[in-house]
């Protein structure tokens, strides 16, 4: 018996194809919310924003069983990974060396993470370039900014107009995944068979992305409420997360942003208009003495409750460990022609 797991709507045909050919020789698995009923598969895997929104939604078909509710988009971000990261980013000189300096000595530096406006949340980008900019000259942050596959081209338009206004690579850097590498294409298209992607994107190119090093170089996040996963991979690495244009979310994308802003991991990105210093001060609000980090540059002016940024950090991996010892009992259970016990059958959360 093999697995067959899929995770994402354009992994679904290949997925229910491969096994329905296989007959009860695979487990089938699949990733994220399927819209199909969970009868095609084995098991289901689900965040807490698709039970809350898409699962409710079903009526009497959300009490289908085979589901599992996870509690963060898998990725393998760790101290490892993004140390790994940011040495072969040096290596290679992907990113500017004057960010490698050390933190101690410089300004600080926001990693800024843009997706692309979807059905769920549409982008502001006139608002978004204003609090950017700024974010670099009122609050005086260096910004590494990381387009995704999404992002629209009048977003990279506008961003590609603020750097031509700055003029300063020690104070901003843009990396795009999409853009082509010259050099690489015009290599052999056999040194391409086995990459995904199209020939010469430098974002299908491993030794030339330089996404993970920009998230450990990071004192901060600012992330478009757009995307799941790169909120996640943000706030993987327990370091503040700011969440761009929530305003602007709807379904699900409001209900995970809303659970992630109560539990205090993420906050609002409004930089001030005159410059901030990011000391702490009592909470006049509080009930006791407790000091509360209430002036923050990058977020509404005001009190904030004290940041909560270890409470879903560094979960990426765990949750793949949790997930397959899950599929493992699970399957040896079916191949042994055993009874799945009831706290791995019956477990959905």
């Amino acid at each position: 018996m093999f697995f067959v797991i899929g995770s994402g709507s354009r992994t679904l045909p290949g997925l229910l194809q491969v096994s329905r050919m296989s007959g009860r020789a695979s487990f089938s698995a699949h990733i994220h919310f399927p819209a199909l009923p969970f009868i095609h598969f084995d098991q289901v895997f689900l965040q807490r924003h698709e039970v809350v929104v898409q699962l409710a939604a079903l009526g009497l078909m959300k009490d289908q069983k085979n589901y599992f509710q996870i509690k963060s988009t898998l990725n393998t971000i760790s101290t490892k990974s993004l140390t790994l990261a940011k040495n072969r980013a040096l290596e290679n000189s992907l990113i500017p060396k004057s960010f490698f300096a050390s933190s101690s000595s410089t300004r600080p530096i926001a990693t800024v993470l843009i997706g692309g406006p979807n059905e769920d949340c549409s982008h502001n980008t006139e608002r978004m370039v204003n609090r950017i900019t700024r974010m670099i000259e009122t609050q005086d942050y260096r910004v590494l900014i990381s387009f995704s596959q999404r992002t629209a081209n009048n977003t990279k338009q506008a961003i590609a107009h603020l750097v031509d206004r700055i003029q300063d690579t020690d104070r901003i850097f843009v990396y795009d995944p999409m853009a082509v590498d010259k050099k690489s294409s015009m290599q052999e298209t056999a040194s391409w068979q086995n990459i995904p992607g199209p020939a010469g994107v430098l974002g299908f190119l491993e030794d030339r992305n330089p996404y993970l090093a920009m998230l450990e170089l990071a004192d901060c996040f600012v992330v478009t409420a757009d995307s799941i996963a790169m909120t996640n991979e943000a706030v993987a690495t327990g370091k503040p997360v700011y969440i761009l244009g929530g305003e602007l979310a709807r379904g699900k994308l409001k209900v995970f942003h809303r659970f992630l802003a109560d539990k205090n991991v993420t906050r609002a990105f409004r930089p001030g208009r005159i410059p901030i210093s990011p000391t702490s001060t009592p909470n006049k609000r509080a009930n006791n003495n407790a000091s509360n980090d209430t002036a923050d540059p990058l977020s509404y002016p005001g009190d904030h409750p004290v940041w909560n940024n270890q409470a879903l950090a560094g979960q990426g991996p765990d949750e793949i460990k949790r997930l397959g010892e899950r599929l493992q009992i699970m399957r040896e259970c079916r191949v042994a022609g055993r009874r799945v016990p009831d706290n791995i059958a019956q477990a959905t959360s």
